[in-house]
């Protein structure tokens, strides 16, 4: 064994300890080199922790049954529950297509992150050399060239990776001290891909030139996010002023200049879609979609995203998300959280006070709209989708916002409370059912 392998192990061990010290590990498993050599790691360092390896098989590759059942295997051998999920992706596209991949793997993860866990991936300081260039070639600012965070929030948890700084060279160590085995995705050869190129056309000769390149690019990455958070603190300063539930106000937006419009929309897209865009893509944002002419409901479609404009407000939303399961779903005293399959869940949250607090009866029926449904406030009564669109809800979100019934009576939509008059005659001091309305979308 290596002088170097052990030290994966027990750096893993640390990080993991102070990083995610309760809840689930989940580790994103797609069978590979990295993901083998992360998985078989935790799976020593952290014998006390429940582990569940997630495999995504998107369908692309005609070997791809093959690859989920080595998972199973190399998974079962080390004695750590494993779940393949399958996706239907539309072959063709190129680094769209990857793209599109990305998008729906994290979908897929997040949707089985609960709170307190965490799930990790196999990314490495290869990969934040690759990043690092692939955006310099994009034109990227401080943000972009930041890198790849070493943790977020998703979904119900958060994201981790604990390989971050480790070099490639300690995990092929690792894999051969181990004698581990893994699967080869012939499309990691192919060079059309700009991250492939790097990889195997100019990362070989800067190593060659500058064997510490990866280190070197991890502090230019470091200096570069220390700004980064800067720039963040300015931005989540600026959006208390022109982002709410439903997006951005493009009349806000306008008040400020244009270096702090790009900012805010950069954190706005970082912190929703993971998705660092650079110069060129914002101004696209704002010449074909905020400078469109006013009869116009143009759009801007990347991976799996869009960013529409409607009613003053830019909108992110997800491209061709098929509809959640329609319901009803029943949420019963006591508990504080409604799962909505495929559309995140609804939560009461007693920790924050205050005057939009509600307090929801012992049974709620929760749905979608449907043909005909109406409100009434106790003045007015007209159509939902009425209310829906006064309400400046885009037309393609309005069928998986979650509608919440006591009984036949609509009283809520989303975290809208639509019929205060409704709370002010239930409502029951200490009633433990109160709290502040939360709709956790799904990724």
């Amino acid at each position: 064994m290596s002088d170097e392998s052990p030290n994966l192990g027990s750096r893993l061990r640390k990080l993991i300890a102070a990083s995610a010290p309760g809840g689930r590990l989940l580790i994103a498993f797609s069978g590979g080199r990295d993901s083998s050599v992360l998985l078989h790691a935790i799976a020593h360092a952290c014998p006390d922790r429940e582990l569940l390896a997630i495999h995504v098989d998107h369908g692309l590759n005609p070997r791809s049954a093959q690859w989920a059942r080595h998972c199973r295997d190399f998974a079962g051998k080390l004695g750590v529950a494993v779940r393949v999920e399958s996706l239907t992706l539309e072959k063709g596209g190129g680094e769209n297509l990857e793209a599109m991949a990305r998008q729906a793997r994290y979908g897929v993860m997040a949707g089985m992150l609960a709170p307190g866990d965490t799930l990790l991936t196999a990314h490495h300081a290869g990969d934040q050399l690759e990043t690092l260039l692939q955006r310099l070639m994009r034109g990227a600012g401080r943000m972009g060239l930041s890198g790849i965070r070493r943790s977020r929030s998703l979904g119900a948890g958060q994201l981790l990776r604990p390989m971050l700084d480790t070099e490639e060279s300690e995990i092929q160590a690792w894999a051969e001290d181990h004698g581990l085995s893994w699967v080869e995705d012939p499309s990691n050869r192919d060079e059309r891909f700009d991250r492939n190129f790097l990889r195997h056309r100019v990362l070989p000769l800067l190593r060659q030139r500058w064997p510490h390149a990866e280190a070197q690019a991890a502090r230019t990455s470091a200096h570069l996010a220390e700004e980064a958070r800067l720039l963040q603190a300015l931005a989540e300063l600026d959006q208390q002023s022109v982002v709410d539930e439903r997006g951005i106000v493009i009349s806000g937006l306008r008040q400020l200049s244009a270096e702090r419009q790009r900012n805010v929309l950069r954190h706005w897209l970082i912190s929703t879609a993971d998705y660092p865009p650079g110069a060129d893509w914002l101004g696209r944002l704002q010449k074909e979609v905020m400078d469109a002419r006013d009869d116009a409901s143009p759009e801007l479609v990347f991976g799996e995203y869009r960013i529409r404009r409607h009613a003053g407000r830019l909108y992110l939303g997800a491209r061709d998300r098929p509809l959640p399961e329609p319901g009803p779903f029943q949420w019963t005293a006591p508990a504080r959280e409604c799962l909505l399959p495929g559309n995140g869940a609804l939560e009461l949250d007693s920790r924050e006070p205050g005057p939009d607090c509600v307090c929801l009866p012992a049974l709620v029926s929760v749905r979608y709209r449907r043909p005909g449904d109406v409100f009434h406030d106790g003045r007015h009564r007209r159509r939902l989708k009425e209310w829906m669109r006064l309400a400046g809800i885009p037309e393609e979100q309005r069928e998986s916002v979650p509608i919440l019934l006591d009984g036949e009576r609509i009283f809520a939509v989303g975290e809208s409370v639509v019929d205060p008059g409704y709370f002010r005659r239930n409502c029951r001091e200490n009633d433990f059912r109160c709290g502040r309305l939360r709709w956790r979308r799904g990724a």
